[in-house]
């Protein structure tokens, strides 16, 4: 990265601001630098004092400074790895580590002891610790300076909203003190898209800093404001992101996803497709890698699936264990050249992927099975066009669903291009 995104010019000064003890509220599209946007000024504070000299932490004797909540094991997992990367370049003596529950009780509780500077959790595993760890709530006690929530909609989406009530009243009634003297720590609210209910959340749980909050918005017409009860906020997109939408029957549908893969293997590219549910995925996918005949008839490819070697097909859903999900994941972004040409992927996926997660050089995100809020279809396609980089994003309507196109275009998401049906049926009469 040769300069910051807009969204990271900022929200970095917004942390320093007066050094007041002020929260911050930080939106902005998907792929925008959100991570880095509150992880810099984060490090920044726990490394260097207020004269600008280093203060390297004793790991064992100054406990948890930060705490990073993630609604998924996969953002958590990519999360540390990005605090880790930056801690051992600048901050060596700031430890991070994660608590995802894909490790032992005990596991964890031996790294808790020896010295976490930084956790990144999930909420239910923070909780278990919070609830049965001592070593936890001494590291916590009187030394947390940063709670942060990151795609903190999705926490609320997923049901996790109770779940981060209980993990401040438990950090709160462990601090030393009362009333706000005993609030220690600054949060951190982060999202795409900030709801009435996020608002809620900022000023009615997690009671961090002097309860004031500064809202850093990233884009054209960015501002830092104070967040007010009546704000409202439209839904936003990547201006770099290509929109387009297909009308396509429900017999045709199948049809019209083989033959728009069938044009994207052709090209090279990496295509998301988003399904409603995990029975979705697994018969697509298991449809898809069953088709090894229909190629081999007419194409010198033996791999496995329908488009064999040349484009690989994954999936990835809730129920597919963590570690599987972590090696799909791995597949998926790791470029592989066959044959002398960049080799395409599919991954096959429901919403486990739609939030936060990093694809790099993916191209494109197909809505397979439209939602029911404009902000999920934000998070979906803003899985592409990230830092900067053109992507593309199509979503499959029925005829009664057009109407979908008006709410998106009143939200804020407009300049969505029609993409020929006919053109991607006869890719699939190719096959």
């Amino acid at each position: 990265m040769e300069r910051p995104t807009n969204v990271q010019s900022r929200a970095i000064p917004a942390f320093f601001t007066n050094q007041q003890l002020h929260n911050i509220l930080l939106q902005s599209e998907t792929g925008s630098g959100k991570t880095l946007a509150y992880l810099l000024p984060i490090l920044q504070s726990l490394a260097v004092d207020k004269q600008g000299e280093l203060r390297k932490l004793d790991r064992a004797k100054a406990g948890t400074k930060c705490i990073i909540l993630c609604p998924t094991r996969e953002l958590a997992s990519q999360t540390v790895k990005v605090v880790e990367n930056l801690c051992s370049h600048s901050f060596n003596w700031l430890v991070p580590g994660c608590l995802l529950g894909e490790e032992r009780r005990k596991s964890e509780k031996a790294k808790i002891r020896k010295g976490l500077s930084l956790v990144v959790a999930t909420p239910g595993r923070l909780l278990d610790h919070l609830t049965r760890t001592e070593s936890l709530l001494m590291a916590l006690k009187g030394k947390l300076e940063w709670l942060v929530l990151d795609e903190a909609d999705r926490l609320l989406d997923m049901g996790l909203g109770e779940q981060v009530k209980q993990i401040v009243q438990r950090i709160r009634s462990n601090q030393p003190g009362s009333g706000r003297d005993g609030i220690t720590w600054r949060s951190v609210l982060v999202s795409a898209t900030v709801t009435p209910s996020i608002e809620k959340l900022a000023k009615e749980t997690l009671l961090g800093g002097d309860n004031s909050w500064v809202w850093v918005k990233g884009g054209n017409d960015a501002q830092v404001a104070k967040v007010a009860a009546e704000s409202e906020f439209s839904q936003s997109t990547p201006r770099q992101l290509a929109q387009f939408h297909m009308t396509v029957s429900a017999k045709l549908r199948l049809a019209a996803l083989v033959g728009f893969l069938t044009q994207r293997a052709d090209k090279g590219e990496r295509t998301v497709v988003f399904m409603s549910t995990c029975a979705s995925v697994n018969y697509h996918h298991a449809l898809f890698e069953g088709m090894d005949s229909v190629l081999e008839e007419s194409d010198s490819d033996t791999g496995k699936g329908i488009f064999g070697t040349r484009c690989p097909i994954h999936r990835l859903h809730g129920s597919v264990p963590h570690s599987e999900r972590q090696l799909v994941l791995r597949k998926f972004t790791k470029e592989q050249i066959v044959g002398g040409k960049k080799q395409a992927a599919v991954l096959l996926c429901t919403d486990v992927a739609a939030r936060g997660l990093n694809l790099p050089e993916c191209e494109w995100t197909v809505q397979y099975d439209p939602q029911s809020e404009v902000a999920d279809y934000v998070h979906r396609a803003g899985r592409v066009a990230r830092a900067g980089k053109a992507g593309h994003s199509l979503i499959f309507l029925l005829p009664s669903e057009r109407t979908f196109l008006d709410v998106l275009k009143n939200r804020g998401v407009k300049h969505m291009s029609a993409l020929s049906l006919a053109s991607t049926l006869n890719a699939a009469a190719a096959i």
